[in-house]
């Protein structure tokens, strides 16, 4: 099973959030499945901020390969500079780090000045040109031949202009979810009618695009998401019920299981032996019957045993054994009287005297029930499970109403890995007394060993109705909740397990939860909590220096990040996310060690590559960054992060034609990815293929809630480019509504003065 508020940053680092990637979550095996605890996810490195290209950029002669088609990485929390779940969400590691299943990816954020940026002013004195009634600055005589036929060339551009941007508008003009279109898609919702709360719609619009691709789970994921923060509204139901329906649709079902999650194992596998804790308050002592005169010896002995019953249920053990004793010397071959003293006597943790007893009680009688069950007892004990299993069978034999023994029995069969007959046995045991408490944990237990989820998650419910008080069975609920995605649920059962039992697993697994939920200052809470209890675990210092990372605390991730590989020094997510974190702080040298010492112990690490390509970017190594990026992406296909490093890194190169092969690539892995889209649409903006810019412009404003105020401007721009001045008008409207500081607010003046 693969275990964030200063604002927690938006990337996430590279699953149990490559700078600002995501820290990376461990696996259940570090070296193989990730640790339970940790959050499964591939840590990201946080994305570069793209460069845009100057028209004058000369392309290098030499191209370098095409890239590969790709998918995106898993990730785990975002931290500034993403370091690198299983869940285990340890899920799986962080660069959503992702320590689900230890969870590590994290995003380099692209931060977007508000000034219009320096390779942009020719079109935006293109347009304050074509605002003056089309006048041209050539400085050139009217009989100019050359001249002439430039300006014809100029307005002959400009009519075909004026002729796509009329069938653009045309196009988009039955959208109404967006007020300027949607590049000519066609929205499923009107996510605008749905909430008035920015962050709900955010994640509504990205839900629509996952549910346009006809990825329903994500889908479902960003509308529980959406439903957390509006618990009650219908338009959100209406949405989910949308989603479930195509998803059924397509899937052709009738109807889904009741939980679907994966055969992992329960976090706490410690099967309950019946053994009955030391400190049991006592009942109050019952009432008894003191044989009356009159009765024959023998008589008397069965009241005095009938009394000595009573006082052991109720945790008497001294006065049992007084009456067994009474009724020893009034009837010495009663085998009841020692075979029930022989049990007071091991409840009282005398297992000689016990011993004896119950040999002499077979003595008297081969088959005595409570005889043989109390030797099962003491074999059990000594782990001497097959001489165990036989004096229990035997006791059944004679009392097949015994629970006591048909869940020992059971217990016997689990621990020899049989599960079917333990699963027999502690069925028997339920019919024979339903409120058998224990049984039902066990059960959960042993239908959890038989990949038998649904049924785990029954008798797991099951035990908590019945034993309230005991942990373990609200803990393991919290994990197969959490497995099964549903991390509300697994948040709120794993709340009530700290409740009852805090430990330093429920509050690592809790702090998963919370980060899948994107509450990131509980998560932070509850992963220092884990590692305040339990310092010795490296899992537990890993996730919360992850969220100190996501905070942008990277001084104090750092020594986090040390202690936990002081602890574990060959996990190699640590040293990525460590490496992260060093980048962050704009310590190039420590950083690039880090990232070659995860390497060093996994040279698979996507992760280490992503962060080493984005270091080199930063210095201006646009081949080193490269190499490192393809690697990135050779090592994983579906990394977004590593094409978006290629991009990045050939816009830098000059090479914008494999800039946009790269980025279309991203969005082909993660086609929410706003940055990678409004870097693909600054190209298109730069090469005047505005209307490419607009379809990336509006698609990156749409999923990020309006965030960018430089999309804004450009979007505004190529809608003036394309003569769309109504649509042109709209947009630096509304971006004066949103960015009244916005820095080249003169220009969008100017801009609205002429529309």
């Amino acid at each position: 099973m693969a275990t964030e508020k200063k604002k927690p940053s938006s990337s996430k680092p590279a699953k149990g959030t490559a700078p600002k990637s995501a820290p990376k979550l461990p696996q259940e095996n570090p070296l193989k499945k990730p640790p339970a605890s940790a959050k499964p996810v591939r840590a990201q490195a946080k994305k570069p901020e793209p460069v845009k290209p100057a028209k004058t950029a000369k392309q290098s002669s030499v191209k370098p390969a095409q890239p590969k088609t790709a998918k995106p990485a898993a990730k785990v929390s975002k931290p500034s500079v993403k370091p690198s779940a299983a869940n285990v969400k340890p899920e799986k590691k962080t660069v959503k780090p992702a320590p689900k299943t230890p969870e590590k990816t994290v995003k380099h954020e692209t931060k977007h000045d508000d000034a219009t940026p320096p390779w942009m002013t020719a079109s935006s004195e293109d347009i304050t040109n074509y605002m003056s009634h089309g006048e041209k600055k050539t400085g050139k005589k009217k009989d100019d031949k050359k001249d002439r036929r430039m300006i014809l060339i100029w307005y002959a551009v400009l009519i075909l202009g004026l002729l796509l941007g009329t069938i653009f508008t045309i196009i988009n003009s039955g959208n109404h979810a967006n007020p300027w279109g949607t590049g000519g898609t066609t929205n499923i919702i009107n996510i605008e009618d749905t909430s008035k709360n920015p962050e709900v719609l955010k994640l509504l619009a990205r839900a629509e695009e996952y549910l346009r691709l006809e990825e329903f789970d994500r889908a479902l994921n960003y509308v529980d998401q959406a439903e957390d923060i509006e618990p009650d509204n219908p338009k959100i139901k209406e949405l989910r019920q949308l989603i479930v329906d195509k998803k059924k649709a397509k899937e052709n079902m009738n109807q889904n299981p009741t939980i679907i999650v994966q055969n992992t194992l329960p976090p706490n596998q410690d099967i309950d032996t019946g053994k009955k804790p030391t400190d049991t308050v006592k009942k109050p002592e019952p009432t008894v019957i003191q044989p009356v005169a009159g009765l024959s010896p023998q008589d008397k002995a069965k009241q005095m045993i009938e009394n000595g019953i009573k006082y052991r249920k109720a945790g008497y053990h001294d006065k049992a054994i007084e009456q067994f004793e009474e009724a020893k010397k009034l009837d010495p071959d009663n085998a009841d009287a020692w075979g029930e003293e022989a049990l007071a006597q091991y409840e009282k943790g005398d297992l000689n005297k016990a011993k004896d007893n119950a040999n002499t009680a077979i003595n008297k009688d081969p088959n005595h029930p409570t005889a043989r069950y109390t030797l099962g007892k003491i074999y059990f004990d000594d782990k001497r499970f097959d001489e165990a299993k036989t004096e229990l069978s035997k006791s059944v034999l004679s009392n097949p109403n015994n629970a006591d023994a048909h869940f020992m029995l059971g217990v016997i069969a689990y621990l020899k890995a049989d599960y079917q007959t333990a699963k027999k046995e502690f069925h028997t045991t339920i019919e024979i007394d339903s409120n058998y408490k224990k049984v039902y944990y066990n059960l959960g237990l042993t239908y959890s060993k038989l990949n038998d989820n649904n049924n785990s998650l029954k008798y797991f419910e099951q035990s908590i109705q019945k034993d309230p008080d005991n942990y373990k069975p609200l803990l393991n609920v919290g994990f197969l909740y959490y497995d099964n995605k549903q991390y509300q649920k697994a948040a709120n059962f794993l709340e009530k397990s700290i409740a009852v039992s805090p430990t330093a697993k429920a509050y690592q697994k809790v702090g998963n939860a919370y980060e899948e939920l994107k509450n990131y200052n509980k998560a932070l809470k509850a992963y220092e909590q884990s590692y305040n209890m339990d310092k010795s675990d490296f899992l537990s210092a890993y996730n919360y220096a992850r969220m100190l990372a996501k905070y942008d605390n990277h001084k104090e991730a750092i020594k986090i990040y040390q202690a936990s590989i002081a602890l574990k020094n060959d996990f190699a997510s640590s040293h990525v996310n460590l490496g992260n974190s060093y980048l962050e702080i704009k310590d190039f040298v420590n950083a690039e060690a880090s990232y070659n010492k995860g390497l060093q112990f996994n040279p698979k690490d996507s992760d280490a590559y992503i962060g080493l390509g984005t270091l080199y970017l930063k210095r201006g190594d646009y081949d080193k960054a490269l190499r490192n990026f393809k690697e990135a992406v050779n090592l994983s296909p579906n990394s977004s992060i590593g094409y978006k490093g290629m991009g990045d890194a050939y816009v830098k190169s000059g090479i914008y034609d494999d800039a946009v092969t790269a980025y279309k690539n991203a969005l082909d892995k993660d086609p929410t990815d706003t940055e990678t889209m409004t870097a693909l649409a600054d190209i298109y903006y730069n090469q005047k293929d505005y209307g490419n810019a607009v379809v990336f412009y509006e698609k990156s404003i749409k999923l990020s809630s309006g965030k960018d105020s430089s999309a804004y401007f450009r979007l505004g721009e190529c809608y003036l480019l394309q003569n769309n001045k109504e649509q042109a008008k709209k947009v630096f409207t509304e971006l004066k509504t949103k960015f009244p500081k916005f820095e080249n607010m003169a220009k969008v003046d100017s801009y609205l003065s002429g529309l």
